[in-house]
């Protein structure tokens, strides 16, 4: 009978063991799939420019090799039909999930990516917002031009806000500001573009993302509050940026937000900013899985403390006797 019981409190004690480290990895586990989603990334990334990137000394002959290419004369032919139909059709930029070119081209559908330095994220960048291609990157909506640059153009790449399948996305968007500098890569080059503004609107406001005339833009969008499952949207405007830009408009440097407790939209409408709902979501999980893993090393080290006392009696015993 003594047995039984022993053996009883050693399986209660091992499923306890078990059951902490379960609750670690939930309140964790998004954090450490977004540091490995980073890795992945940065192995894409460097891929990525191993097949596509061209030495500086040999740009302006591929500029010219750019302009005979098939594929990116199909897209920029794509880019204008669209500008000139005034985007017939188009009433809701989530509705659209098809590719407009043929992807077979490139590598699992992945049209370059997006690097966005202010908050420290680099995302695949697919064709087509496919529930598919929403859950592994961030998507060009359909209706809206690829992301090739040029007069007459807006790119909207849409991505999620808040954890899905363990990765952030537009989670921390509201940390990119009025003067930060977003870059795409395509298969031809590498696009800079500079923020101009920010907006959050309705959901049904389509003319706010539409292409606007003379422009070369990019507009990211996301929903707006975080994790509202899409009560507004949150826009970034972006346009096309040369080095010589700044110079020529006298711009002294980045803008700062007036306040990161609210946002000023367009149409004089004031929301909520998120930023500290993401704060303390991620401040109680890091938290949480300290406490848990405190809790861990405290039994671990009761256990060696009594294996060191269990010893020392052994000792004591066999000395007296």
């Amino acid at each position: 009978m003594p047995s039984f019981y022993v053996m009883k409190e050693k399986v209660c004690k091992s499923m306890g063991i078990v059951l902490v480290m379960v609750g670690f990895l939930v309140f964790l586990s998004p954090e450490l799939a977004c540091g490995w989603r980073n890795v992945q990334t940065k192995i894409y990334v460097m891929t990525y420019e191993e097949k596509y990137a061209r030495d500086d000394n040999t740009k302006k002959e591929n500029q010219n090799d750019v302009k005979g290419d098939a594929l990116f004369q199909e897209i920029v032919n794509y880019n204008q039909s669209i500008y000139l139909g005034g985007q017939s059709g188009f009433s809701d930029p989530w509705g659209y999930e098809q590719s407009h070119v043929d992807m077979d081209e490139f590598e699992n559908g992945i049209f370059g990516y997006i690097e966005l330095p202010s908050i420290g994220q680099t995302f695949e960048l697919y064709i087509g917002a496919t529930m598919e291609n929403m859950s592994k990157g961030v998507a060009v909506m359909g209706q809206t031009s690829l992301p090739v640059g040029g007069e007459n153009t807006n790119c909207v790449i849409a991505g999620h806000r808040g954890y899905n399948k363990n990765k952030t996305f537009f989670r921390d968007i509201e940390e990119i500001q009025i003067g930060d500098m977003i870059y795409i890569r395509n298969p031809w080059e590498k696009l800079t573009y500079k923020v101009e503004s920010i907006d959050v609107v309705d959901p049904c406001d389509i003319d706010a993302v539409r292409i606007q005339e003379g422009k070369d833009m990019v507009t990211l969008l996301t929903c707006h509050p975080y994790a509202s499952h899409g009560r507004f949207r949150y826009l970034v405007y972006c346009a096309r940026y040369e080095e010589s830009d700044d110079v020529k408009a006298g711009v002294p440097g980045k803008e700062k937000n007036v306040s990161s407790d609210y946002i000023l939209a367009s149409d004089g409408a004031i929301y909520p900013s998120s930023k500290m709902e993401i704060r303390k979501e991620t401040l109680f999980r890091r938290i949480c899985a300290g406490i848990i893993l405190m809790f861990v090393f405290f039994i671990f080290f009761k256990k060696i403390l009594n294996a060191k006392w269990g010893k020392s009696e052994i000792k004591e015993r066999r000395g007296k006797s």
